[in-house]
């Protein structure tokens, strides 16, 4: 038996010591899409929160479930902002929480990376990849990442705007997590 409680304990141990904190008011999560086929659209969504672990030199022991808020979306126009919050984008009355969670973190290159997980909004998951930098600067450290989303994917906008033109069909996507 105490030997089961020694194991648990170095488990507990080195799980803890390995746990990084997500800077929330730092983290967010960038987007840009076509609009009206000549114009784009661009915004934020905050209020990232979950777990994270990155160690470069135990990539098999890193993992990200983090979600962000789909209410605070900013594109700088409130009744714009409105409409994206509605039934026809991300409902955010059901759905709270757009979520990512890793399956894998591989290196590419010196501090590039890729991560394969799934990405989850009103109520679909999709499969993503997304290549993603790291840096470090004392006890912060710093994930940026770039991809693309198909709204069809996730039927966004379906309903009323499934052509393309007034609003693009994807969406290229910048992710910062800051980490402590």
């Amino acid at each position: 038996m105490k030997y089961v409680f020694v194991i648990y304990l170095l488990t507990l141990t080195v799980f803890t010591s390995n746990a990084q904190s997500i800077v929330a008011d730092q983290s967010y999560i960038e987007f840009k899409i076509g609009n009206m086929g000549m114009m784009s659209v661009s915004g934020t969504i905050e209020g990232m929160v979950g777990e994270a672990v990155f160690n470069e030199d135990n990539l098999a022991s890193s993992y990200f479930n983090v979600a962000i808020d789909p209410s605070s979306i900013d594109t700088d126009n409130k009744k714009r902002d409105e409409h994206l919050q509605n039934e026809d984008f991300f409902n955010v009355s059901k759905y709270l929480e757009i979520e990512f969670k890793s399956k894998n973190i591989s290196k590419v290159d010196t501090k590039k990376y890729l991560v394969k997980g799934e990405l989850t909004m009103v109520g679909v998951t999709q499969n993503v990849e997304i290549p993603f930098t790291a840096s470090e600067s004392e006890d912060i450290k710093t994930l940026e990442g770039k991809f693309e989303v198909n709204r069809s994917d996730y039927q966004l906008g379906m309903k009323a705007y499934s052509g393309g033109f007034m609003v693009g069909k994807t969406a290229q996507v910048s992710v910062k997590c800051v980490l402590k």
